[in-house]
């Protein structure tokens, strides 16, 4: 075993030591688990590590997935949005709203509406 297999032995111990102890005591919430970030620089190990919410990561993935005709958007912005190829919320994400201005029949108030669904959803298109 050389030595970065021999840390990362280590490194995976210390993760499983510490998913242990938090849920022990109450500090992870159900579906959540600990991720431990551990860079060699200059000699030393500093240590972090982020709480990963599986449940939360799963329920996005699903958002991303789900198919724009279920944004209720109106005839009109769903033509607009099939012109630019977007089938689904995630690729809308990926657009800007240049993008989507710049489709013919795509005025104010169809981008407005776009974006307001994409709001109530806690979502918004990439800025230029």
């Amino acid at each position: 075993m050389d030595r970065s297999q021999h840390l990362q032995g280590m490194i995976d111990d210390f993760q499983h030591r510490l998913q242990c102890f938090l849920s022990r005591n109450n500090l992870l919430k159900p579906g959540e688990n600990v991720e431990v970030v551990i860079s060699i620089t200059s000699g030393k190990l500093p240590i972090s590590f982020k709480v990963i919410d599986h449940e939360a990561d799963n329920q996005r993935r699903l958002l991303l997935g789900k198919d724009i005709t279920e944004l209720g958007l109106s005839v009109r912005a769903l033509k607009i949005l099939h012109r630019l190829e977007v089938t689904t919320v995630g690729e809308l994400l990926q657009k800007t709203i240049t993008d989507i201005e710049g489709k013919l029949g795509c005025g104010k108030i169809t981008l407005l509406e776009i974006r307001e669904s994409l709001s109530k959803i806690g979502l918004s298109l990439r800025r230029d």
